[in-house]
């Protein structure tokens, strides 16, 4: 078990906390944040000892965040008090502690016989089988009582192994348009909160299952490979794992035992961070014994927290088979490429980039072990960060429909900047909707926010990407309107996991010491604050994740109201420039400043981030529809654009292609309801 879910070790979005970005401060703001999390661990079992009602805590008890756990005080105690007293009876009739983990660890074994049975293979279109951790969440205790356990399943059901890509196996004509970014799937919350919430998912089983899987390589920030392993059929004799990350107990957790069973490599990816950067990439590449390869970019991390209480996405590629040529192999690094046509040798070229960023012995086997294969099949962008510094040009392209192989070198906020250009899809006006699981304070001292300050204009193409700082900062004389999806602190405490909900969702609205940065943010920020959910009661929710707090980040540009989208991003970046990079501007950029393509902007990126961009002008579509205007078409609880839809499009020269959104639309924007934010555990929220 990860010691950070034990004891608050270090957060994964360290940003939301940190005030780095503070201009000189950089040092105190540094000694006040170890200071802090000092005392956050210190208060952990605390708070966790009255969650469970004073029972005993084991020794492996975990918070299974990647956030860790702060003690409210007693202001914050009367919030949740009357919510514990409503489930005193069930947790009453509930088995011991111990118990529960004995239970555990024998249904383990029940599962691990039932590993060599085959999985049966159903039909594609059908609803697929429900699996693993088979919990009910009937209450929050129960929840509890749950990651007390350690998460197990207990019956676990077998599960076709579909692949989830939206083109049928490999073949080069879908027979299906099916939205590129999925749902992780979520049984045990489907079961209670929303029955059909779980159509067109995709599980753990369905991403590891493979009995023909013989190497993984697992980027992620929290990896507790108790929890992998269950998901893995194949041979442990024939498998080898290779887990990149932060290598050391608060995030990287291998027990003795599996480390015998399975042939298991750890590896560290820390030394390019910068100053409170993190591993924060999700992500698989997966080799299979008859050759082939897939690549998944997500944003869980491998913990049962995070699979059970968290709404998460995912992309999955189709197999990767070897290129037949050297040459053929090997096209990716030739400049010139058409943004059209080749756009799987510019995925390529990205993905390759972006591991040569790591400069390992291990990511650098993979490049070589990648190279031969065929991406062709590939019709999205991959937008990451790495660490280091970077400058954006904007001349540098015309952005004509050319893709020149500099721009695999460009990371973070200039990777999106540069695609949005290329493929002719800002939008001088329409409303950019950005929703997030952290918020990270002001990149000025006071006054700036990226979302605002900054993505707002790279998804608008045109002025300085920065604008000025202000605290009366107002976006009307500009077209583009922001919405950030936050959840309501309200929408925290009824869902699913309560207010374990919490730990994973980072904004402080509050003066941190003698910073105030967070409180001018939260004046600016909050009349652009949008519900995480539209619906009062769980099974009304058309996405099916009402009550299931977001893990996910994405991004997206509407111009009528989120009828059609003009691009959307599935990431691991939350609002931070850890994640995107923290522009290099002096006062004399905004007093000199005149518009020109010229514009030269220097930023550092602190962290590592992967995310996938469903660009409506590169996604392959059927030989029938040659000719028609591809159009997104944001999607609810399914991963298909419903006929009545299709049926009623006026337009028969469009193509309606879905894309899968995580939360119920229309969007409600605040009136009085109050954010959730990292005070309520503090008990100072306002």
């Amino acid at each position: 078990m990860l010691d950070s879910e034990k004891n608050s070790g270090k957060r994964e979005d360290s940003e939301v906390i940190s005030i780095s970005d503070t201009s000189s401060d950089n040092e105190e703001d540094g000694k006040n944040e170890r200071e802090s999390r000092s005392v956050e661990a210190k208060s952990a079992l605390e708070f966790a000892e009255s969650v469970i009602m004073d029972e005993k805590i084991l020794d492996d008890f975990s918070s299974d965040t990647d956030e860790g756990i702060d003690a409210p005080s007693s202001s914050n105690k009367g919030q949740t008090e009357s919510k514990k007293d409503s489930k005193v009876k069930h947790v009453e009739s509930k088995p011991s502690l111990r118990e529960l983990c004995a239970s555990a660890a024998e249904k383990r074994q029940i599962v691990a016989k039932e590993e060599d049975e085959s999985a049966k293979v159903g039909n594609a279109n059908t609803e697929r089988e429900q699996a693993t951790l088979k919990v009910k969440l009937e209450d929050s205790s129960r929840l509890h009582s749950l990651k007390r356990s350690g998460g197990s399943n207990g019956n676990k059901t077998k599960r076709p192994h579909i692949e989830r890509t939206g083109v049928n196996s490999n073949s080069k004509e879908p027979h299906e348009l099916r939205s590129p970014i999925h749902l992780i799937s979520n049984p045990e919350y489907c079961d209670v909160y929303c029955k059909n919430g779980n159509k067109d998912t995709v599980s753990m089983t369905d991403m590891m299952g493979s009995k023909t899987l013989v190497k993984t390589y697992q980027f992620n920030f929290l990896i507790d490979a108790t929890f992998l392993l269950q998901y893995i059929k194949a041979d442990p004799r024939n498998l080898e794992l290779i887990l990149i990350g932060h290598k050391d107990e608060q995030h990287m957790s291998v027990n003795s035992e599996d480390h015998h069973r399975y042939r298991i490599k750890m590896v560290d990816a820390t030394k390019r961070l910068g100053h409170y950067g993190s591993h924060h990439t999700k992500m698989m590449v997966n080799m299979f014994r008859d050759g082939t390869c897939q690549i998944i970019v997500h944003t869980m991390n491998l913990t049962v927290t995070d699979y059970t209480l968290q709404t998460q996405m995912c992309w999955m590629s189709p197999k990767l088979h070897k290129c037949s040529s050297k040459d053929q192999a090997e096209r990716y690094k030739g400049e010139g490429l058409d943004s059209i046509k080749d756009v799987g040798d510019i995925f390529k070229n990205d993905f390759l980039a972006y591991l040569s960023t790591y400069e390992l012995p291990e990511t650098d086997a993979l490049i070589k072990e990648l190279q031969p294969y065929d991406f062709t099949c590939i019709d999205v962008q991959f937008v990451a960060s790495s660490p280091g510094k970077y400058e954006l040009i904007t001349e540098r392209l015309d952005y004509p429909m050319e893709y020149y192989g500099s721009e695999a070198e460009m990371f973070g906020f200039g990777k999106l900047y540069d695609y949005l250009k290329i493929y002719g899809l800002t939008s001088l006006w329409g409303r950019f909707i950005g929703q997030t699981s952290s918020i990270a304070s002001p990149f000025d001292r006071k006054k700036s926010n990226i979302f605002t300050h900054l993505l707002i204009s790279i998804a608008m193409g045109y002025g300085r990407l920065v604008l000025e700082p202000s605290i009366s900062f107002d976006i009307k004389d500009r077209g583009m309107y922001p919405m950030i999806i936050w959840p309501t602190l309200k929408e925290v405490l009824q869902a699913s996991g309560s207010i374990l909900s919490g730990y994973a969702l980072h904004y402080r609205n509050t003066r941190w010491r003698n910073y105030r940065g967070n409180e001018y943010q939260d004046k600016q920020l909050r009349k652009y604050f949008f519900k995480w959910s539209s619906v009062a009661a769980s099974q009304q929710s058309k996405a099916g994740r009402s009550h299931l707090m977001p893990h996910c980040k994405t991004y997206c540009v509407t111009e009528d109201n989120l009828q059609t989208i003009k691009w959307f991003l599935m990431t691991s970046a939350n609002m931070s420039t850890q994640a995107w990079g923290r522009p290099e501007v002096s006062a004399n950029y905004f007093k000199a400043y005149k518009y020109t393509l010229g514009e030269r902007l220097k930023f550092n990126i602190a962290s590592y981030e992967a995310g996938i961009l469903v660009n409506p002008k590169t996604l392959k579509t059927r030989s029938i529809d040659a000719g028609k205007e591809v159009v997104l078409v944001p999607t609810l609880g399914q991963d298909t654009v419903p006929k009545e839809r299709v049926e009623q499009s006026p337009n028969n020269k469009q193509l309606l292609y879905p894309v899968r959104i995580p939360y119920d639309i229309p969007l409600q924007k605040y009136t009085d309801e109050q954010p959730w934010t990292t005070g309520v555990l503090e008990g100072n929220n306002r």
